[in-house]
């Protein structure tokens, strides 16, 4: 739910997958960024989903981030919170616990 209420703040959803040390650490420090969640994958890669306000277009400093700690890059793009995505997400999302149906 807390990501419901943050896209519909204006806020951006950015989803990095790389493989190198401390991603997740380095990635919640970054202005602007709300939460962070991560999935640990297969041979060392993570997935990461940023959740950060949508004043400025992060993407270029996760590159720099990238880049600085020899990272490997395999995934990188920006989702704006849009009313249709909001929708389905309401309407698909199971219950949260201790949350009347």
């Amino acid at each position: 739910m807390h990501d419901l209420i943050a896209r519909a703040e204006g806020a951006v959803q950015i989803s990095v997958e790389a493989k190198g040390a401390g991603v997740a650490e380095q990635l919640r420090a970054l202005p602007g960024v709300r939460s962070v969640d991560q999935v640990l994958r297969g041979e060392g890669r993570v997935a990461v989903t940023l959740t950060a306000d949508g004043s400025r277009d992060l993407r270029p400093h996760v590159f720099e981030l990238a880049k600085s700690n020899g990272w490997t890059l395999y995934e990188l793009h920006q989702q704006a919170g849009s009313l249709e995505a909001l929708f389905r997400q309401l309407t698909t999302a199971a219950p949260e616990e201790g949350v009347p149906a």
